[in-house]
């Protein structure tokens, strides 16, 4: 037997009206009062101007004037395509268009996950408009919205296609497959079809991703091929891997030593191993939850995740409170809600922001860990708490849907 669980609609036509008026104005003023806001979004559209302009070098060292946005191009051409209508309009007109879709995406998913936390943990009481505000003003989302960056975009793309009521796992391979057309990471969600074995999506995916990059190379023949040959092959062009606000496995490993290729290998193993047995384990769980363990696999094993990128942590966080709810040793369950409210903490603030504060050397390095230090300790704890859960979480699998 299957459920579908929403979040309950506000009571009045007022009501409803501030769930959605709140976050947005939430994200416009938090772009309006920082200054220097859109810079990535200035390279985005630097990236399709390049494209128009036959003279330009797409992946040139840097875009556009010195300093404005000065910085390079790093996606595919398909990306650069679809950036294009960007340069129809000024800046400010696309950060602010920008700004009001991350709301509302956000706010979309907001929706949806609490409908499935009311239903995870029935003392749950928090309304899906201040989700999204927290989701928005906590660091991933802050900076989402002050550089103009698209990871609300992809993030909710994938997750409002699995969402979906009618056939969400074609529409979780389509998704999949658009969104690394445009960034390459979400490749790696695709580990959860394959321990599913719905070897169908992978190839729905594959299929999507490969049609975005040909029609990248219809459109640029030369920068595409450069892409593949060589742009990608270059990791300076991202940014410093040691840097404090990279928040992958291997950036926390960079800031403590300079060989941290094969312990960042080892890490890489860890990350998939441990997901893999909790998707195995778990597979009979609501869809979302497993997408939720699956999202710690692009953050973590990609050489460069900027904190920015973690915008997935409310989706993260609910899988982890899930099945960690039905653990049998309410010291592990203890144990998990406090390691994800430090992480949490963490993802608040971000450690660029406590190393400025403290100073650099151990510090930074230290701080630099709590994200993805944190994450590698969840995902273990939420494996002891699948291989301990109470026998009634062998139930059938609960599916849940958004309206």
């Amino acid at each position: 037997m299957s459920h579908r669980h929403t979040a309950p609609a506000p009571s009045s036509p007022a009501a409803r009206a501030a769930a959605w008026a709140i976050p947005v104005a939430a994200a416009l003023l938090t772009v309006l009062l920082t200054p220097g806001s859109g810079l990535d979004l200035a390279v985005y559209r630097e990236g399709g101007l390049a494209l128009l302009d036959p003279e330009a070098d797409l992946y040139a060292p840097i875009l556009g004037p010195v300093g404005d946005p000065g910085l390079p191009f790093t996606y595919p051409t398909f990306a650069a395509l679809l950036f294009t209508p960007l340069t129809l309009v000024p800046l400010p007109v696309s950060l602010g268009v920008l700004t009001v879709l991350t709301a509302v995406l956000m706010h979309l998913v907001s929706r949806d996950l609490t409908g499935r936390l009311r239903a995870a943990l029935p003392r749950w009481r928090v309304p899906a408009w201040v989700l999204t505000v927290v989701a928005l003003l906590a660091m991933p989302g802050r900076e989402t919205l002050t550089y103009g960056q698209i990871n609300v975009v992809l993030m909710a793309s994938v997750y409002l296609a699995l969402a979906s009521r009618r056939h969400p796992w074609a529409w979780f391979a389509v998704a999949v497959g658009v969104t690394a057309g445009i960034k390459l990471t979400p490749l790696a969600l695709l580990l959860l079809p394959l321990m599913l074995g719905r070897f169908r999506t992978i190839l729905l995916a594959g299929g999507a991703f490969l049609a975005t990059q040909a029609i990248g190379f219809l459109a640029a023949p030369e920068p595409t091929w450069r892409f593949w040959t060589s742009v990608l092959r270059d990791p300076s062009r991202v940014g410093g891997i040691d840097y404090i606000d990279n928040a992958s496995v291997r950036g926390m490993l960079a800031r403590f030593t300079e060989h941290e290729t094969l312990p960042w290998l080892l890490g890489v193993a860890v990350v998939i191993g441990l997901v893999a047995v909790l998707l195995r384990r778990e597979r009979g769980q609501d869809r979302i939850v497993l997408l939720g363990l699956t999202s710690a696999v692009p953050l973590l094993i990609s050489p460069i995740s900027w904190v920015h990128h973690f915008v997935w942590w409310p989706v993260f966080l609910y899988a982890v409170l899930a099945v960690t709810a039905g653990a049998r040793n309410r010291a592990l369950r203890i144990a998990a809600v406090t390691v994800a409210g430090l992480t949490l903490a963490a993802l608040a603030y971000t450690s660029k922001h406590l190393a400025n504060a403290f100073g650099d050397g151990w510090v930074n390095a230290a701080t630099g860990a709590v994200i993805p230090l944190g994450m590698l300790v969840l995902l273990g704890l939420t494996l002891a708490a699948s291989l301990t859960r109470r026998s009634a979480d062998h139930a059938e699998p609960v599916e849940h849907s958004a309206r």
